[in-house]
């Protein structure tokens, strides 16, 4: 009774816009559960969470704000914003590699530039639909609204857009993340008269029609890696959003500012290729224990078997060893169940999908997007977890066996051969979680659909950070054979956790890792 009552409560405080991958009496849904409270909490102590320091990702001072797609200080912001208007062409004396902190900023500009673009900074990040502050305050709402018939405004000729005058979003329900109505990240193009057309700022075509009020449908292609082609037909035209997305909008009219305000028509407006890219970028680095942030520093060190003082054989001894080793092991791997259930519920779609379906993807899926965030830490002697700590190859053949562990050496020393970013990685494990032919799956074109816009918003990325690289056209179908690959990986550890399955009763094993493998916790699962 006393545990009803606390389940009671417990979902008593939760938003159902939140409860994703809703398990009823489930280790996960409560893990899931317990973490929507601990938000809640934090969300509703307002004053604590903006008194608190939010550093520059590019340099690490205070940041002061979300300026061009990054939470970066005044000093980055201005740097950036210099650079991309006088279209500075910067050299490092060094190797490239320069570290980029606040005491050295200024050392070496080339490097900081570097580091401006690879944390994600674009002259083509807007703000729309923002909330002035004091609404903010007083009505408790975040910086854009669910609402779809939420005012947008553009930029027109009259009122040239310069890098000082764009903002862009400072949390993922900015970027069209909730699920609800989304506008492009855009950067203003005139056409030849009236109000100007509105393009998608990701480096890519986009096609803006002539129409009323009521808008035109944009067009879903044409990636341009070399610029942005907005054709305008003047008059108050409507406006169409492509490459991966469909909005509609139209420009209703010009306010005394001369912006010209455009009303959202619909209330499922597609996710464009950069709110797709920005939203998953968020979502892992948020949620991703392996970035290269909290990788940089880390203290390496060993794990020491104890010795087992009253085993009689060498079949004992490691036996013992594997159960103290496959406990270690679950220990550490355990918090990623959770990390990727909340990176999931962040990725464009996700929360769209049946109850059930989101929870075949996490079970499915689990170790395989745990392996494409850990891989960074596999080399061919040791695995390192995010605590430092590391399993020898001589340890994992204890858990698995020879011939899996040089698999899963060779898929990681590949993957990391290619150099990916953390947006890069964020995106290609998005694209391993929704995998639309897992068994069981109830819909399963709506997951490729969802699948398709990351793949695109995947390979806009690779192309947009290595402008000029040929490796760039290869590196796409390079990642995409490597998912297979990385499939049968998962499927041979799950069969590998036969022997946990068999010998659940000798272990203690934590009850997420139990139920996300189905091993065995009680008589009663058997």
């Amino acid at each position: 009774a006393a545990a009803a009552t606390t389940a009671a409560s417990a979902s008593a405080t939760i938003n159902p816009a939140n409860a994703c991958v809703a398990i009823t009496n489930s280790t996960l849904a409560n893990v899931k559960h317990s973490h929507d409270q601990q938000f809640a909490i934090a969300d509703s102590n307002s004053n604590s969470v903006t008194k608190s320091f939010v550093p520059c990702k590019v340099c690490g001072d205070k940041a002061s704000g979300y300026h061009y797609g990054v939470t970066s200080c005044e000093g980055c912001k201005g740097f950036f914003r210099r650079s991309i208007q006088k279209q500075i062409e910067y050299r490092c004396l060094r190797d490239g590699k320069c570290l980029v902190i606040r005491l050295n900023r200024n050392r070496c500009q080339y490097c900081r530039f570097k580091k401006c673009l690879s944390a994600g900074m674009s002259r083509d990040s807007v703000r729309y639909g923002r909330v002035p502050k004091r609404s903010r305050e007083l009505n408790g709402t975040p910086s854009s609204t669910d609402d779809p018939n939420v005012i947008v405004r553009v930029n027109t000729p009259n009122t040239p857009q310069t890098p000082q005058m764009c903002s862009v979003a400072s949390s993922p329900s900015e970027l069209g993340c909730t699920g609800q109505s989304s506008v492009a990240n855009t950067a203003n193009t005139p056409g030849p008269g009236g109000v100007g057309g509105m393009g998608v700022g990701v480096n890519m075509s986009v096609s803006v029609g002539a129409g009323g009020a009521g808008g035109m449908m944009g067009q879903c292609g044409n990636v341009s890696v070399n610029g942005m082609n907005v054709v305008g037909n003047g008059g108050s035209g409507g406006v169409g959003v492509g490459v991966g997305g469909v909005v509609n909008v139209g420009i209703t009219n010009v306010d005394n500012n001369g912006c010209g305000v455009v009303d959202m028509q619909g209330t499922t407006a597609e996710l464009t290729v950069y709110d797709v890219i920005m939203c998953v970028s968020q979502a892992h680095r948020m949620h991703c224990s392996y970035t290269e942030e909290q990788t940089r520093e880390l203290m390496r060190r060993p794990v020491a078997v104890p010795q087992n003082g009253i085993a009689t054989s060498v079949s004992e001894t490691m036996e013992f060893q594997k159960i103290w080793l496959w406990q270690l092991y679950a220990g550490r791997v355990t918090p990623g169940v959770q990390r990727i259930v909340e990176f999931a519920k962040r990725v464009p779609g996700f929360c769209d999908f049946t109850q059930d379906d989101q929870l075949i993807l996490i079970k499915l899926g689990f170790f395989e997007v745990w392996l494409s965030h850990v891989a960074r830490m596999i080399n061919d002697a040791t695995l390192t977890f995010d605590d430092g700590t590391y399993l020898t190859r001589q340890q994992l053949e204890i858990l698995y066996d020879n011939d899996f562990v040089i698999s899963l050496v060779n898929f990681a020393n590949t993957l990391n051969s290619y150099g990916l970013s953390d947006t890069e990685i964020g995106l290609f494990s998005a694209m391993v979680l929704l995998a639309s032919d897992r068994s069981g799956l109830a819909e399963p074109k709506v997951i490729s659909r969802s699948r398709e816009r990351v793949a695109e918003a995947l390979r806009v990325q690779l192309v947009r950070s290595r402008a000029g690289s040929t490796q760039a056209l290869q590196l796409m179908p390079a990642l995409e054979a490597k998912i297979p690959e990385l499939r049968s990986l998962g499927a041979k550890h799950f069969s590998h956790l036969d022997w946990l399955r068999m010998n659940w009763t000798k272990l203690r094993l934590p009850p997420l890792f139990a139920e996300i493998f189905d091993i065995p916790k009680t008589e009663d699962d058997l």
